[in-house]
């Protein structure tokens, strides 16, 4: 019940600030979550969502509830800001989905992939819904480290899928992630020795060309690296898979 909130004095964020029918409709909402959520968990959730935020975070939780992954991201929320922040954007993502498919979705979901030795991998993706993987990021701006993490799943991601349809990266709109500057950084990223490299290292020459539709007349890695590079400078090609959203 409600009444086992005790974490918040002088009173649990989830009802904080509230009264009369107000009050009450947020018990309704907090006692639906506690079909399968615990107030401990819902509590914990809330640690750094504002006040003004509150009532929005817990219809997208109650919309979010019955996906059996959901125990996946949930114990992210309430642990540091910065992992808290890019749990509640997989969370908030995933909420924009009809609620046929809110119920498909695979949180947290593991793939292993092989290298050209051999070698077995693991890529844990934000979440995959059929056969689609999504790659969330809620990064404030791309930093010193953003190169090297991106071509660490990227090109992974591109030696193990079969079509570019089946992959999405969504990236959270800030001052210094926009559209335009998403493009530049990448392209950027692809075109620096360390992403010549790593697309090199990691990407098969057939499995690329038939993924990518390149002519079959190309036939040493570097020049199927400046295929690569040519298609995403392409913005509407680059826009299909790499999205900016609020």
């Amino acid at each position: 019940g409600i009444g086992r909130f005790t974490k918040e004095v002088p009173g649990p964020k989830a009802l904080k600030g509230l009264t009369g029918e107000a009050l009450n409709q947020r018990k309704a909402l907090l006692g639906n979550l506690n079909k399968k959520l615990s107030n401990e968990q819902i509590e914990k959730a809330l640690h750094f969502v504002p006040l003004e935020d509150v009532e929005d975070f817990l219809n997208l939780l109650n919309r979010l509830k019955d996906n059996r992954t959901l125990d996946r991201v949930l114990p992210q929320l309430g642990e540091f800001y910065n992992k808290d922040k890019g749990a509640r954007f997989v969370l908030k993502y995933a909420g924009s989905f009809p609620p046929e498919v809110i119920n498909t979705i695979r949180f947290e979901n593991m793939v292993k992939i092989f290298d050209e030795f051999g070698n077995e991998m693991k890529r844990v993706y934000d979440f995959v819904i059929k056969e689609k993987k999504y790659e969330l990021k809620a990064w404030t701006r791309w930093a010193h480290w953003s190169d090297e993490a991106f071509l660490n799943q990227f090109v992974k991601d591109i030696a193990s899928i079969d079509k570019l349809g089946n992959l999405q990266w969504v990236f959270m709109k800030t001052e210094n992630i926009t559209e335009e500057s998403l493009h530049k950084y990448i392209i950027r990223t692809l075109k620096s020795q360390k992403g010549r490299n790593e697309l090199i290292r990691y990407l098969k020459l057939e499995q690329t060309k038939a993924l990518f539709g390149f002519p079959q007349k190309i036939e040493d890695s570097n020049e199927l690296v400046e295929n690569i590079i040519k298609h995403f400078e392409n913005k509407e090609k680059f826009y299909t898979l790499f999205k900016v959203v609020e």
